[in-house]
């Protein structure tokens, strides 16, 4: 059954209830559990819920890259991460395109670009650390907003609502 909420304060409060049920059953399990790990929203997201929220430690994974404007590992340290170096790696475009192959045998179908490139070389450092679940937050970062467009276009379609909160 749909809730309609009357304020984003309700809303939000409602969306940790169900996040954390969510988590809790995603943390079920007689393995270890990671998480990957990006400088993105929905990863930190979730990395901060379960470590304040549900006090729970999880290891994370990440990928950087040789150049610095794609580098995760480079934003992640920005905000105040540390990363532990056995937990990931360091890509350059001439180590993709030597596993190229590999990597569509593997995945079965064409690679969707290097992020996905990056993920498929993070995986096997995750099993060499005998880490059997990952949680992502692929897709995460559309729902919160964290791209820069998808802030604007929030703001704009606020404004086009709601022009009496802008000028008074």
């Amino acid at each position: 059954k749909s809730e309609k909420c009357k304020n984003f304060e309700e809303f939000y409060k409602k969306f940790k209830i169900k996040f954390r049920e969510s988590l809790k059953l995603n943390l079920v399990s007689d393995v270890n559990v990671g998480l990957l790990h990006s400088s993105g929203t929905d990863s930190n997201f979730i990395k901060r819920f379960i470590e304040k929220d549900l006090k729970k430690k999880i290891n994370s994974y990440t990928y950087g890259w040789k150049n610095k404007r794609y580098d995760e590992i480079k934003l992640l340290k920005k905000i105040g991460y540390k990363i532990n170096r056995k937990n990931s790696i360091i890509l350059n475009g001439t180590q993709i395109l030597k596993k190229l192959k590999e990597m569509i045998r593997n995945c079965e179908g064409p690679i969707g670009g290097f992020g996905t490139a990056g993920v498929y070389n993070l995986m096997k450092i995750i099993k060499k650390n005998k880490t059997k679940v990952v949680l992502s937050g692929e897709g995460g970062d559309e729902f919160f907003l964290g791209y820069l467009n998808l802030k604007i276009i929030f703001l704009r379609n606020l404004y086009k609502k709601n022009k009496e909160l802008f000028f008074r």
